[in-house]
């Protein structure tokens, strides 16, 4: 397990050095008063973990190395399917001197292991930590090596690994493990319960401390497909007339692409496409304004008329 972790408060060295150039917002906690010297930066996971939420998370890591940080504080409440943006954010914990804890209100799938790699976990009251509600679209392969992921991660926390890896690599058939906020803490995985940030941070003995959230700016477009067809779907992005492949998506799975700016350019409008493999069935989502942060949700019915979209931006 590696050893970072004193939590004697370093002063910050500036209030224009890392937290400025990173443009975290600041926002005090609950108990936080002007002229503290302690620092406690935390980064919100919510939803897919995305380009952006990769990018915040390690300019987060940085900036409480370099602004005196006493700790980093990691709130999850995400179901995220994105098992390598959470592998890069494992490595930036795993990599920094500050104490890291997860205060865990949902872990499913790759969030779970973010939460693994910090020192403690923190359970919210009805919280979990585990399997998602619905399968994870990984392949055998995949499968194996994300249990052995998990494992690895579990282990080098003092966590039992065998349970970790039940929460993220079973086979197909074999149920995958998802533990209640006291089954984590009976199990070894969470050391105690917060009811939120405040409240953790009372638990660890940094009551007085200063929250400095690291907030995301959405650049990245995102399509999430639910296929609920009986068949396969390939699904494109077109604009202009003009159309790239995004990927496939088999029956009965939802996946979703991250599309970058550069791919879509500025302005104008997309509409995303789907073609029914092995049929010359295919159907089209409305036009939507291009912009940064923009967000498409399309559930492919079987009857492809039935189809629903919608779509918000992210700010």
């Amino acid at each position: 397990m590696p050893h970072r972790r004193s939590m004697s408060p370093t002063p910050p060295r500036s209030q224009g050095g890392a937290l400025a150039a990173l443009a975290l917002a600041v926002a005090l906690g609950p108990h936080g008063a002007a002229g503290q010297e302690q620092y406690v930066f935390r980064v919100s996971i919510e939803g897919p973990i995305t380009v952006e939420t990769v990018q915040v998370a390690r300019q987060a890591v940085e900036a409480a190395e370099q602004d005196g940080g006493v700790a980093l504080l990691f709130d999850l409440a995400s179901g995220s399917q994105r098992l390598e943006g959470a592998q890069l954010i494992v490595d930036a914990i795993e990599e920094t001197p500050v104490a890291v804890y997860a205060l865990v209100q949902r872990a499913w799938d790759a969030a779970a292991l973010v939460a693994l790699a910090a020192d403690s976990v923190f359970m919210a009251p009805g919280g979990s930590i585990g399997a998602g509600e619905g399968p994870w679209d990984l392949s055998a392969v995949a499968r194996r090596a994300a249990g052995e992921a998990f494992r690895r991660v579990a282990e080098r926390h003092g966590r039992d690994g065998r349970l970790a890896a039940a929460m993220g690599g079973a086979a197909d058939g074999d149920r995958r493990v998802r533990l209640s906020a006291a089954d984590a803490e009976r199990a070894g995985v969470a050391a105690g319960s917060a009811g939120d940030a405040g409240a953790l941070l009372a638990v660890l003995g940094l009551p007085d401390a200063e929250i400095v959230s690291a907030e995301v700016a959405w650049i990245t477009t995102t399509v999430t497909v639910a296929n609920r067809n009986w068949s396969d779907i390939r699904i494109y992005a077109q604009r202009s007339g003009s159309r790239f492949r995004l990927g496939t998506v088999t029956s009965h799975r939802t996946v979703t692409f991250e599309i970058p700016p550069g791919q879509l350019g500025e302005g104008g409008f997309v509409r995303i496409v789907a073609e029914v493999i092995g049929s010359f069935q295919r159907i089209a989502t409305e036009e939507v304004r291009v912009q940064p942060g923009l967000v498409i949700e399309w559930y492919v019915e079987n009857a492809l008329q039935h189809s629903s979209m919608v779509h918000y931006v992210r700010y």
